[in-house]
Parts: structure tokens; C-alpha cells; sequence
């Protein structure tokens, strides 16, 4: 379930998994796809199932099996919706494995931790060259690359329990995955967190079981986050 400008969308459905629906406008719970097809058809080549949806500013990313869509508004009564294809490549794996700061899509891709604006990404994992906002001297020696490390010792078998959450206060984003060699207690479950600095660029690997987590104002006026380990919420 997402939304994009005035409309409530909800992605696929047991007998149509690609097939994007979209509310009439101003009225979450006002639909008619039967009648009035308010649907768009996406990957139905493939038949990959509609995983995520990120609302932006002036387009909602969908995410499926084997790519993204972004959708727009087109101005027209009868069909106000439409869809183009952003990528056939990579999109965000799970339902939980992408998250929207800033009108950007934080996401976990097949191999590799992205950032999108609907338009153009960029591969934060695997970087070609390290930010403007870095120092000297490590643009000088460049941004090293956790991609051998995501690819041999991820379990991607578990990429529906992945999941993205933000530490505003701080400029990060931690990207809660499973290890294959992660402690024979914690099954189930994510096993390590990679901490994103946003500022400066750079991962920082951490032992933290985070299942799910999210913004939260608990005792002050500040957002922080709050994330579920092991069955419990700290």
C-alpha cells in the first residue's frame, strides 16, 4: 500500500500481482478498477509481483521483481495515472527493505544498497568515486567498496525480512540485513545493521538483530528511532 499526490495505491493482487490500483482522487476508499479501470498494468511480461512502493514528490517508484516504475500524473480525467519504466534491472527487495527521506528512495537492492530520486541512482555500496563532501585526503585514496562483502556473506535468501531505517540525528541510515555466518541463536532474523554516514559517505559495519524499526517521538520532542530485536522493542 502506498500514495501518490491525492490518490491511494495498492500494489497487485493474488490474481493480478502486477497490476497497480489506484483510488479515485481525494477518496482513500473510494474504488472501482472493475468499471472504472483504475489500474495500470506493470511487469506483465515477467509476471514478477509489485514489492514496494516509495511515494516521491512528482512520481511514485514501484518497485517489482526485476525493476522500478515510476508513476505520474498525466492531467487527464479518464486516465490520470501513468506509468514508465525507470530501470529493468534492480529494484527493493522486500516490503521493508525501502524507505523515503528527503524525496529520496533509500533502498536494498538484489546486491547492492542504493539511493534514488525517481530519475537517477546511485550505487552507495559499490561506489566509483567517493562524495564532493568528503575530505581531501580520502578522495584522494577513494570510497572502498563493501560489494564482496554484501555478495559472499549476505544470506539473500532471507531478503524478505530486510528492512531500511533512518537515525535522523544523526545522518544515518541503517540497512538491517542477515549474515551467513551470524550467531546460531538469532534465527529467523536479521543478524547485522550496515550504518550509512550520509555526510560523510561511509559504512560501518554492527552486530544489532533489527527487524523492523522505525521514527518515533517517545519521551521528547525529538524523532528517534525505535526497532523491534527478537521480539522486543528498544
Amino acid at each position: 500500500v502506498g500514495q501518490f499526490l491525492d490518490y491511494t495505491l495498492l500494489g497487485g493482487s493474488q490474481k493480478f500481482p502486477t497490476r497497480l490500483y489506484y483510488s479515485f482522487v481525494g477518496t482513500p476508499d473510494y474504488w472501482d478498477p472493475t468499471t472504472g479501470g483504475r489500474y495500470l498494468d506493470l511487469d506483465l511480461d515477467s509476471g514478477d509481483p509489485i514489492i514496494a512502493i516509495a511515494p516521491l514528490l512528482d512520481r511514485s517508484i514501484v518497485d517489482v521483481g526485476d525493476g522500478k516504475w515510476g508513476i505520474y500524473a498525466t492531467g487527464d480525467v479518464e486516465r490520470p495515472l501513468a506509468k514508465t519504466r525507470v530501470n529493468d534491472t534492480h529494484g527493493a527487495i522486500g516490503p521493508q527493505a525501502s524507505l523515503v527521506i528527503n524525496n529520496q528512495q533509500w533502498y536494498i537492492g538484489e546486491s547492492d544498497f542504493y539511493v534514488s530520486d525517481g530519475y537517477r541512482e546511485s550505487n552507495i555500496s559499490s561506489p566509483d568515486e567517493p562524495p564532493a563532501t568528503a575530505p581531501v585526503y580520502i578522495q584522494a585514496l577513494g570510497r572502498t567498496s563493501i560489494q564482496d562483502t554484501l555478495k559472499q556473506r549476505i544470506d539473500w535468501t532471507e531478503r524478505n525480512k530486510f528492512c531500511v531505517i533512518e537515525h535522523r540525528a544523526r545522518n544515518q541510515i541503517y540497512f538491517c540485513v542477515r549474515l551467513n555466518n551470524g550467531p546460531s541463536w538469532l534465527t529467523g532474523g536479521n543478524t547485522h545493521v550496515f550504518v550509512y554516514d550520509t555526510i560523510q559517505g561511509f559504512f560501518s559495519p554492527y552486530d544489532l538483530p533489527i527487524d523492523c524499526g522505525a521514527l518515533a517521538e517517545i519521551t521528547s520532542e525529538k524523532a528517534e528511532p525505535v526497532a523491534v530485536v527478537q521480539g522486543g522493542v528498544v
